[in-house]
This record gives structure tokens, sequence and C-alpha cells, in this order.
């Protein structure tokens, strides 16, 4: 019986953070870290209609509109009962986020400019958001913006590939028109 209960936990913590592991892999290998930076998550997730749309608006990037298109009902087909999302501490392995509501970032910056010595550690705050993963064809994408300084830095529809245990970015298509 207790085999059956450390199996169960077991599964349940993997299966909570794998998940995400693709976006850990993109933050890991695309972002700095010192101990000086933090990392801030916005709470709610970026939803899949918002990812879907910004998948079709940012050019074709590799893919034509067809088979674009394809890709996106086979993904609204799998995700469209998904509810809204959002993040906590526990989805993430390796990186640590700070992770607040999106109405208390200000307060967030203003508290951690008061409690540093130096304006110049307040500059390594980066504010994310980010969609769930959306897996298809052995492939994941994810729709990651992120603020450095309160000023917009990137707002991306990043495709991965896993390959060697590892997830990799295949295609990263910028989205020049974010507020259309």
């Amino acid at each position: 019986m207790k085999i059956i209960k450390y199996l169960c936990l077991f599964l349940l913590l993997n299966s909570c953070s794998s998940k995400y592991k693709v976006i850990e892999d993109f933050i890991v290998e695309n972002e700095k870290h010192d101990s000086l930076n933090k990392n801030v998550l916005i709470r709610e997730k970026n939803n899949l209609s918002k990812t879907l749309s910004a998948y079709m608006r940012v050019g074709l990037g590799k893919k034509n509109s067809k088979e674009k298109l394809k890709i996106v009902k086979e993904i609204n087909n799998k995700y469209s009962k998904e509810k809204k999302g959002f993040w906590n501490k526990n989805d993430f392995d390796i990186v640590d986020f700070d992770i607040i509501d999106l109405d208390s970032v200000d307060s967030y910056i203003n508290n951690r400019k008061k409690t540093l010595l130096n304006k110049y550690y307040f500059n390594k705050i980066s504010l994310f958001t980010i969609s769930n993963p959306y897996f298809y064809n052995k492939n994941a994408f994810f729709y990651i913006t992120k603020f450095q300084k309160r000023n917009y830095e990137y707002e991306d529809v990043i495709i991965m590939k896993k390959i060697k245990g590892k997830w990799v970015v295949i295609e990263r298509i910028p989205n020049y028109f974010p507020d259309l």
C-alpha cells in the first residue's frame, strides 16, 4: 500500500511540472540568470484564443497559411475546453518566478525598489506573461511577453521541439502588432 501511495505522489508531482518543462527550457536558455535578476510572472495565463490569434497574425514564419490553419484547428479542437488558468509556484522546478496578480505589478515594483539599495538592481526585474504550452506533432508552442524596466521587450510565439530530452527553439515568431 505504501508503494502505491509513493508511486501516486511521484506521478502527481512529476506530471505537474513536466507539462511546463518546455517553458522552463526556453527561459533557462534565453534569459540572463544571476543572483540579482528577478523573474516575475503574471498569475493569469495568456489564453488559448490570444495565443492562436497571435500565431495566425504574426506572419507565416516557416509555415504557409494553410499549414498554420490546420495546426490552429488541431490545437483548438484539443484544448478548446481549457478553462482560464493561473500559474503557481509548483508549476516550475528550475525557474524561480515571483508570481503576482496583474493589478499588483506597480506595488510589487515600488516595494522592490524600496528594499533595494541601488536602482541598478531594480533594472534586473523581468516581467512575463505566458500562455500554457500547446502540443502538436511532437512540437509545442506558447505565447510569451516580456517587459524589462517597465518597457515592452518582446511578444513572441515560441515553437519548440524536444531533441535529446531537451526542448529546443525551432522557430521564434515575433509579434510586431500585439495590440491588433
